[in-house]
């Protein structure tokens, strides 16, 4: 008698990869079996049933292939199993876990083996759901994530950090970076700002080196380096043409520098200057200008409220506590 074997139907279980401590590295798979009277092979049959997982079905590439042996039916047919749990046969895989479930398409190939013959049921192709396995390469530390954006000249964020209320926090654009503080929610303590710091594993202690809040930007610098002069904070600019690097502002413990560019070839640029603004008037005012042909201070000389204007250098003596005039 002719036998036919006929597979009804595909199941994939779908795990909970956030609830479990390790992604489950099979797949479920369930088959109506029925002879060439289209009668259920009944209870207790035993088959041998092998797994193919293939790149190509033109010219077929085995990426996988496992035996399950013995697979029993029950009482109408129907056997199960779960594929990656069989015994290897061949492939370019050497275990299961080594498929590469991104490298698109993949084919599933069924064999059964009845009456002392391989019978051959087809294949199909894996669509979305067995793809749920790439989440195993999340599992345990990540060696490296990509981000690639699809247009340079998008304002689109490529890498986004949110608040329960959708408010962003940390963004990464084509352009830049941006972190962003919620000024207008901080009613206790202190909440909203942006840091950078350091920890140590022995003390179990974390010290600020670069803190941004809505009320103070504040760099903390090392002053007792073990080796060499480390300490520092310095703004600077390069160019791209050679490579090379100008420093603009240094303060260091001992001094504070600021370098200023006196080969200005048009109108007036380097220089440092302090000053204020009256609101009333949009007059700025000029209280300290250093530019690299001149140093000048501005002092006010028209005071209603006892003596303020002014510049002094000096210096104090810690034993006496008294001030000299420079």
């Amino acid at each position: 008698m002719k036998t036919k074997l006929l597979l009804s139907f595909l199941l994939i279980t779908s795990y909970c990869l956030l609830c479990t401590a390790q992604v489950p590295q099979g797949l479920n798979y369930q088959a109506l079996a029925l002879d060439g009277s289209g009668d259920p092979i009944k209870k207790n049959n035993s088959l041998q049933v092998k797994i193919g997982i293939l790149s190509d079905t033109i010219t077929p590439v085995v990426v996988w292939e496992e035996l399950h042996n013995p697979v029993k039916t029950n009482a109408y047919g129907v056997f199960n199993l779960v594929i990656g749990t069989g015994v290897r046969q061949s492939g370019s895989a050497l275990t299961f876990t080594d498929i590469d479930w991104t490298a698109t398409p993949l084919f599933l190939k069924i064999q059964i083996y009845y009456q002392s013959t391989w019978k051959y049921m087809g294949s199909a192709q894996l669509w979305s759901v067995p793809y749920s396995m790439i989440a195993g390469d999340l599992e345990g530390a990540v060696k490296k994530i990509a981000v690639v954006g699809d247009n340079v000249e998008s304002d689109e964020a490529l890498f986004e950090v949110k608040r329960k209320d959708g408010e962003t926090m940390f963004a990464v654009y084509n352009h830049g970076v941006r972190v962003f503080m919620p000024l207008d929610t901080l009613s206790k303590g202190k909440k909203g700002g942006f840091a950078i710091g350091g920890f140590s594993k022995a003390k179990g202690t974390i010290q600020d080196y670069f803190v941004v809040n809505p009320d103070s930007i504040r760099a903390y610098i090392d002053t007792n380096p073990a080796k060499g002069t480390k300490g520092g904070f310095a703004i600077g600019g390069f160019s791209k043409a050679k490579a090379g690097n100008e420093e603009y502002l240094r303060v260091t413990r001992d001094s504070t520098r600021i370098y200023l560019n006196d080969t200005g070839s048009k109108a007036r640029k380097g220089g440092f200057a302090i000053g204020g603004f009256d609101k009333s008037k949009s007059n700025i005012q000029d209280f300290l200008t250093v530019s690299s042909d001149s140093v000048r201070i501005f002092i006010e000389d028209n005071l209603t409220k006892a003596r303020k204007g002014g510049f002094a250098i000096g210096g104090f003596d810690k034993t006496k506590g008294g001030n000299a005039s420079f």
